[in-house]
């Protein structure tokens, strides 16, 4: 007994003393971040110098909800009954705009309820106010639609249930009712159950309700059998639907990477738990409004939106990329190359970015494919990065990675603004203007260190950990408050993982393939670092999707994207069926809506064209109006 007692002591001093020297190791560094950094470790561009220009990070300036009280009355009607900051109703916008659901706030009950459908906000109970709630009450009973979340008494059984109690203990939700007209295309078993958080890391879920006392079946319950959604029918042909969360609070906890860890998968897989709940509004409006009619969100009418990344992150990758790229030349297509900009020599890697690279660059320029950044030194700890000042400069911003956990010198602006500068100075005819950072890692301050260095677009997580395949916009600080004018394409399909990505290739077509049912988005990543099965997978996919996929760069997706981010639109009655009136500040192509199944188009081709109840919109201008007629 007493040998295993000093041996433990031996073990525990040990460990004291190697933890002591690795802290006074990493304290030298921090103190002394140059001290292994000679003239020979940093390549110099003859000539080179800049940006000139500071980048200059706005502070932060809340979005009002009344952006979006404007326009006609028509789509969802969102009744704000808290329309301060405390509301997480900034979630609900940039889920119902992703998913092409249209919709305008209110704060006033009465005009709310001329719309067809009515989505009660952020929640009610009996405090409520009574004049409110009886108008409420009424209006599924006139034959409208009601949506309520987080309900704990006042409209208790208009929605169809006795007794309502929140809790934190619910990590998962399931279909419980596949014969609802809302819940019948959810086929997939990622879709039958859905999560919320990850109980193995967390003591406590995101806050939810529990409905029991139910008049009728629930749509989907938890684990302990009680109601997560409900569902009232009314004689006249009204209903009340009741979610048992905040919708969108989980909307800006996911995206803005937060959400509790609830991906069951981190990349490489189908997760659609925030994707399953939008799609439910989605069907619960489209069933509900004889007018409903909803944007896609791909263009040229096509099911899925392919985006080929590649990461220049290692010295062979730079000429390997050429390979890639020819290949994609010649089957017309392009894609985008994330360019590290690695000029110094470190614990990473050589100083790849010479003069040696300049050409192998300036080919991928010809072939048109987009080149984007990729920071310069690709730090595992870029999240932990300083702001900085915004003034660094090539050739003196000297970010020195030192190991896994520790990199002297960067800075979240030097690697975005230094990078941006290198590959703008030797790429003449494009502006970089898509950013990944080095492994994926996500400092807090980077949506707004986008817009202050030049940036539109960033492809800095993946799709399953911000659990949704679509593209969203970013938040300051990655929080709650403003939204910025930048956009995420989160990540789908990446190449590290085994088997090696030649052998994943029916996986990765079946992802795609679940994702095509709502138009969603597959990012895929390969390092060109290897050709060989690499080189394979891409042409396997491409053999398998290019003619049913629309296939683009992140920047030429991005730039649609961010137009049909501002796209308004209504619809008017008039004596030979309907009017849809398109908004659109700029001029766009290939928007497609999908519209009743009832409806004729009646403009003709080439400026709209119908297939089924989607209708593809060609040259896009402000004010335009498409005619339908209707049975």
């Amino acid at each position: 007994m007493m040998r295993i007692i000093r041996n433990l002591i031996l073990i525990i001093f040990l460990l004291a003393v190697g933890y002591f020297l690795f802290k006074y190791k990493q304290s030298r560094d921090e103190a002394n971040p140059l001290t292994d950094l000679t003239k020979d470790s940093v390549y110099i561009f003859p000539g080179v110098k800049g940006p000139m220009n500071a980048s200059i990070v706005q502070p932060m300036h809340r979005t009002s909800w009344k952006k979006y009280a404007t326009g006609e009355d028509y789509g969802i009607a969102v009744l704000l009954l808290d329309s301060s900051q405390n509301s997480n109703w900034m979630g609900l916008v940039h889920a119902f705009k992703s998913f092409g659901i249209p919709f305008k706030f209110y704060t006033n009950v009465d005009e709310a309820l001329k719309n067809d459908v009515v989505y009660v906000y952020p929640g009610v109970d009996a405090s409520t106010n009574p004049v409110i709630l009886a108008k409420l009450t009424n209006f599924p009973q006139r034959g409208g639609t009601l949506i309520g979340q987080c309900v704990d008494g006042g409209l208790d059984q208009v929605f169809g249930f006795n007794t309502s109690n929140g809790t934190n203990q619910n990590y998962r939700i399931r279909i419980s009712n596949f014969n609802s007209p809302i819940l019948k295309e959810f086929t997939d078993p990622k879709e039958k159950e859905i999560s919320l958080a990850n109980p193995q890391l967390f003591k406590e879920s995101e806050g939810t309700f529990n409905y029991s006392g139910l008049m009728g079946s629930p749509l989907m319950v938890y684990p302990n059998g009680m109601a997560f959604l409900t569902e009232r029918d009314y004689a006249g042909g009204g209903k009340a639907y009741c979610f048992g969360m905040d919708l969108g609070y989980w909307e800006l906890t996911a995206t803005d990477d937060r959400a509790l860890e609830a991906h069951r998968t981190y990349v490489n897989s189908y997760e659609p738990s925030m994707d399953l709940v939008f799609r439910i509004v989605r069907n619960i409006y489209t069933s509900s409004s004889k007018t409903a009619v909803t944007l896609g969100t791909v263009q040229d009418n096509k099911k899925l939106t392919l985006c080929i990344t590649h990461d220049i992150d290692y010295t062979l990758s730079v000429f390997n990329a050429v390979v890639f790229a020819k290949m994609e030349f010649a089957r017309k297509i392009k894609t985008t190359y994330f360019y590290q900009t690695k000029y110094i020599l470190d614990w990473n890697d050589k100083a790849f970015f010479d003069d040696s690279v300049v050409k192998p660059l300036l080919a991928l320029d010809s072939m048109k494919m987009e080149i984007a950044s990729h920071s310069v030194a690709h730090s595992k700890v870029y999240m932990d990065f300083p702001l900085g000042t915004g003034k660094e400069m090539y050739p003196t911003y000297h970010p020195v990675v030192k190991s896994a956990t520790f990199t002297s010198g960067g800075s979240v602006l030097g690697e975005l603004r230094v990078s941006k500068f290198l590959l703008d100075h030797f790429v003449k005819d494009q502006q970089v203007i898509s950013f990944r950072p080095g492994n994926l890692a996500l400092p807090y301050s980077l949506p707004q260190s986008l817009i202050a260095t030049g940036y539109k677009y960033s492809s800095d997580v993946t799709a399953n950990d911000v659990l949704t395949h679509l593209p969203y916009q970013l938040n300051y600080d990655r929080a709650y408050d403003e939204e910025v004018p930048a956009f995420e394409f989160p990540l789908t399909i990446e190449d590290e993982a085994l088997p090696q990505m030649d052998k994943r290739l029916d996986s990765a077509l079946a992802v795609a393939h679940e994702i095509s049912k709502y138009g969603g988005l597959m990012c895929v990543l390969i390092h060109p670092n290897v050709v060989s099965y690499k080189y394979k997978f891409e042409v396997g996919l491409l053999d398998s999707i290019q003619n049913t996929a629309h296939i683009s760069t992140i920047r030429d997706f991005g730039d649609w994207w961010a137009a049909r981010n501002n796209v308004r639109f209504f619809v008017l009655k008039n004596a030979t069926g309907y009017q849809l009136h398109i908004i659109s500040p700029a001029p766009m192509d290939n928007l497609t809506f999908f519209v009743p199944s009832t409806w004729t188009c009646a403009t003709p081709a080439p400026t709209a064209k119908q297939t089924g109840n989607s209708v593809l919109v060609s040259n896009v201008t402000n004010g335009m109006i498409i005619n339908f007629t209707a049975k």
